[in-house]
């Protein structure tokens, strides 16, 4: 269960997030809305670490970190359990899809060729892109993109994904996409956030609802799209 405590985060006397409490547990999907420039990309990167908040506390698992003295380490145990996927979703344009996947996974976290191709083998097909392995990023939609930055979080076998407005470079046929996602992720145990301004694609995969406004985070409903469908 990630839970997160008195989160504050001030920027030249202004406050951006105003002891920011929210509790997800596994299997559950948090949805997060408000205008822009409420906070909400600011409150996901206060939860891992990127921006140095005055004070708050984040645990997840036997994980507990102060977030305004966390040190190298404690975010580092920290990150390996969390993804953070962003709005948009930088592939290399001359790499296939699972190349995209595997070099990462064998140059930054030292797994050697073998066990790189069948973890990233494995994330892509528990999204349905199994079919596109070997497409090349122009080959493939706005949602198949949206969806291998996805299989690339999942390759670190994350206990949460945080996603950043999923759904703002897509169409509203794509969007169903992502909704089919985030069902998936939620069926295999992994704990969602997703920030949007979006009310009706928050009310089609939310358990639970939040309005970040002025600072605060305020519960509006519970469970309003635990069985919505696609």
């Amino acid at each position: 269960m990630l839970q997160v405590r008195g989160l504050r985060y001030e920027v030249g006397g202004n406050t951006i997030l105003q002891d920011v409490n929210l509790q997800v547990r596994p299997g559950e999907s948090a949805v997060i809305l408000g205008p822009s420039g409420a906070g909400k990309s600011t409150l996901l990167k206060a939860i891992v670490g990127l921006v140095p908040v005055q004070r708050g506390t984040v645990t997840l698992q036997d994980v507990s970190v102060d977030s305004a003295h966390a040190t190298a380490r404690q975010l580092r145990a920290l990150r390996k359990q969390i993804s953070l996927v962003f709005q948009s979703y930088p592939m290399f344009i001359h790499k296939t899809v699972l190349q995209n996947l595997v070099e990462p996974l064998h140059l930054v976290h030292g797994l050697d060729h073998n066990a790189a191709t069948e973890l990233a083998q494995a994330s892509l097909e528990k999204l349905r892109l199994h079919d596109k392995l070997h497409a090349y990023p122009h080959e493939l939609s706005g949602g198949q993109k949206q969806r291998v930055s996805i299989a690339r979080a999942l390759t670190h076998q994350p206990k949460v994904i945080l996603f950043d407005e999923p759904t703002s470079a897509l169409d509203s046929d794509l969007v169903g996409e992502v909704v089919h996602t985030v069902h998936t992720l939620r069926d295999m145990g992994i704990a969602v956030i997703t920030v949007t301004h979006d009310p009706v694609f928050a009310s089609r995969i939310a358990t639970h609802t939040y309005r970040l406004a002025h600072g605060g985070l305020n519960a509006l409903n519970s469970r309003i799209g635990s069985s919505a469908g696609v």
